[in-house]
């Protein structure tokens, strides 16, 4: 019976581990209320799950707000421009779909929104993990983020059906999932970003990695 309950067990792990999602995804959410914070919020979640769930260092919280406050500023100022774009397209996608009993011109309009909203998020959706691991300027981000999203279109394509499918679950089945949902998805999302962000992480020198970056990075 001991080992039953013995933390090393994988099965506990993966308990110790969801809990800690459940717990860091509150904290996410309870951060987004302002809405200017998701940018560094949706940094923070990343970095925390990547160091403490996955990696299994340092503690939880302390991690999540020390990414908060270092990336603040960036994450902040990307959000910001993501949010006036996709907030337009949005906005715009809207009024194109009340009006397409006009004729075809206002649906043309809400495809041609909706498509914009796509391409935004697919830099969404790498703007905030390489926030988390490379210290790039908002205009050094965005072009990082835009070369890596589409040349690397097959894992964006993944990370947008694994969005969809939280979405789904979240809003139309189970809505009580949003309390662990965003993390999950990012955590899910964590195995295909890192499979490009190890290309761009500085190279082993001498055996050792590079002294500025953790060297959990590299496991």
């Amino acid at each position: 019976m001991g080992k039953l309950f013995d933390q090393d067990k994988p099965l506990w792990r993966a308990v110790n581990n969801f809990a800690d999602i459940v717990l860091i995804n509150v904290i996410f959410l309870l951060v987004c209320l302002p809405v200017i914070t998701i940018g560094p919020a949706y940094t923070a979640l990343y970095y925390t799950l990547m160091k403490s769930v996955r990696r299994g260092r340092g503690y939880l919280v302390k991690n999540f707000f020390h990414s908060f406050k270092q990336n603040f500023v960036q994450g902040a100022c990307a959000w910001l421009v993501i949010l006036l774009f996709g907030g337009s397209a949005g906005l715009l996608a809207y009024s194109g779909w009340k009006q397409t009993d006009e004729g075809g011109g206002s649906l043309m309009i809400f495809w041609l929104a909706v498509f914009v909203m796509i391409f935004i998020f697919c830099f969404m959706v790498w703007i905030f993990p390489s926030l988390s691991r490379f210290n790039f300027t908002v205009g050094k981000l965005f072009a990082f983020s835009g070369l890596v999203a589409f040349k690397y279109i097959y894992l964006t394509a993944g990370i947008l059906m694994m969005f969809a499918g939280a979405f789904f679950i979240s809003y139309f089945c189970i809505p009580l999932f949003i309390l662990c949902m965003p993390a999950l998805f990012v955590f899910g999302q964590s195995f295909l970003n890192e499979v490009v962000f190890k290309i761009y992480m500085p190279k082993f020198e001498n055996g050792n990695e590079n002294t500025t970056t953790d060297s959990w990075y590299y496991e």
